[in-house]
């Protein structure tokens, strides 16, 4: 799964890195809370932003490569419109 390149470590990858060998299962990855902003500034321009939460959860979580459980992020642009 996709979940694994991410999330997982092969035998290979555990030589190398010192890691232990991890297999991802399946489930839910995470749980996640946005909120979000916009504002027109003028007929062609607006600026948006978000903010989020997310929660790893089941194998995701317990990865040897997890540094955190909790993932905050940001995001802020600036949109024109084109006629």
């Amino acid at each position: 799964s996709w979940r694994q390149g991410y999330f997982g470590i092969s035998e290979a990858e555990s030589a190398r890195s010192g890691l232990p060998a991890w297999r991802c299962g399946s489930g839910w990855q995470d749980l996640q809370l946005f909120a979000s902003l916009e504002h027109r500034i003028d007929a062609r321009w607006r600026f948006d932003s978000q903010v989020g939460i997310a929660r790893l959860l089941g194998s995701a979580a317990a990865s040897p490569v997890t540094e955190s459980r909790r993932q905050l992020s940001l995001s802020l642009m600036l949109w024109r419109e084109l006629r």
